[in-house]
């Protein structure tokens, strides 16, 4: 305790033993002085002590409240997990699940009869095959009949496979077969008076541009050695064919053989629509 100085001058004599009962003024401040500093302490520890002591009861109580709602802390505390939680729901849900009524629960059930199917005895076959509707009207189909049209003269075989367009200029391509022994025949473009030509349903004519067999295209002719029994491709082409010229009413091919120096005739395809 800091003493004032006005204090300073008493004598320690004064007091040592002293009992309250002396009348001198300044011991008696002095004394008072002392007893009041000392009041003033305690309570400010006494204070001091109890602000303490409700901080750590705030502090305590949030840290219960955080600590329980703690997913982890509530389970540990077992009161409310997660499988708890799960398993309570099977629970109900097997219990709805019992309690919905069967079909044996149900009063009177209606069950159906099956009706037997009559058994045929040694059905008779239908031998009569169903009818092919053709359309006379469809261009692949009258396409295909085109593309089968063959033509045997003088033991070679012409066969047609196709007759294509591309914008005014049409390719017919022809599978020729010898039957007979090897020898030459010689195919005709626009050569004078030979030519091979193609008629549409209009009438008009129209010459072929050229020909080519065996690789070899030439406007006028082309010559090949023909193998017994061997296919090679002939491929007659037309140039300024109007496109609305879709088909072909007669296809002559002009054709001679060396053997026979005369024209084979009849080489002749009908009908030919025109492909893409």
């Amino acid at each position: 305790i800091k003493i004032p100085g006005e204090f300073l001058d008493i004598q320690p004599a004064y007091l040592l033993n002293w009992d309250g009962d002396h009348e001198n003024e300044q011991i008696v401040k002095l004394w008072r002085l002392i007893q009041d500093k000392v009041l003033k302490y305690r309570s400010k520890k006494v204070g001091f002590n109890q602000f303490v002591a409700i901080l750590g009861l705030v502090l305590t109580g949030l840290s219960v409240i955080i600590a329980i709602t703690t997913p982890e802390v509530r389970c540990f505390l077992k009161l409310q997990c997660p499988e708890n939680i799960s398993s309570e729901k099977t629970i109900k849900s097997s219990e709805v699940t019992s309690q919905s009524p069967t079909e044996t629960d149900l009063p009177n059930p209606i069950k159906s009869t099956p009706t037997p199917q009559p058994i045929i005895e040694n059905p008779l076959p239908n031998k009569t095959p169903a009818p092919t509707l053709t359309d006379k009207n469809n261009p692949s189909i009258q396409q295909e009949t085109a593309s089968q049209q063959s033509v045997e003269v003088e033991g070679f075989i012409f066969k047609l496979k196709s007759c294509k367009r591309l914008n005014e200029n049409v390719k017919c391509d022809v599978l020729i077969t010898n039957t007979l022994k090897d020898r030459e025949l010689r195919l005709y473009g626009n050569y004078t008076s030979k030519r091979s030509k193609l008629l549409d349903l209009e009438g008009i004519t129209y010459p072929a541009d050229s020909v080519e067999i065996d690789a070899i295209k030439n406007n006028y002719y082309v010559s090949t050695q023909l193998i017994q029994n061997a296919n090679v491709r002939l491929s007659v082409s037309f140039i300024e064919i109007p496109l609305q010229v879709n088909k072909i009413q007669v296809l002559n091919i002009e054709a001679e053989g060396f053997e026979s120096p005369k024209s084979l005739r009849d080489i002749q395809f009908r009908d030919i629509v025109l492909s893409k």
